[in-house]
C-alpha cells in the first residue's frame, strides 16, 4: 500500500513541475531557474529536493520488490 502512495506522489510532483525539472536536468542552476520561473531560489531548491527524494524512494521500493 505504501508503495502505491510513493509512486503516485512521485508522478504527481513530476507532472506539476515537469518543465522545471527538465530544465534543471539540461542546465542545473537554482538561480537560473528562479529567474526563469519567477519564484524564490528556496522554492526551486525545495522542488528539486523533493524530486530527488521521490526518486530515492522509488529506487528503494524497486529493490524491495525484486
Amino acid at each position: 500500500m505504501i508503495h502505491v502512495f510513493f509512486k503516485i506522489k512521485k508522478m504527481d510532483h513530476y507532472d506539476r513541475y515537469r518543465n522545471m525539472l527538465n530544465d534543471f536536468a539540461m542546465k542545473p542552476g537554482l538561480y537560473y531557474l528562479s529567474q526563469k520561473y519567477k519564484i524564490d531560489v528556496e522554492q526551486v531548491y525545495e522542488i528539486i529536493r523533493v524530486h530527488d527524494i521521490n526518486k530515492l524512494n522509488m529506487n528503494i521500493i524497486n529493490i524491495l520488490e525484486s
